[in-house]
């Protein structure tokens, strides 16, 4: 799938530059150019760095939410 019409990037293209660090629209476009002429695209990027984003974040709130939970640090020992 084509993500960025001007720049030919394909959604396999974007997530690899994702998982590489790239990880702001900024970023993106200074790598892969996604963003960086008519902007058409950028809804859809900020779409799949949303979802990368709660992704990474959930199991972590999940964790921390759990009852019980009381992680080891010099704060709680």
């Amino acid at each position: 799938m084509c993500i960025c019409l001007c720049f030919d990037v394909s959604k396999s293209e974007l997530k690899k530059a994702i998982r590489e660090g790239h990880d702001s629209i900024e970023k993106l476009s200074e790598h892969i150019q996604v963003g960086s002429h008519c902007g058409g695209c950028i809804g859809h990027v900020e779409e799949i760095l949303e979802k990368k984003n709660r992704s990474f974040l959930w199991p972590l709130q999940t964790m921390q939410s759990a009852p019980g939970n009381v992680e080891k640090s010099p704060i709680n020992e």
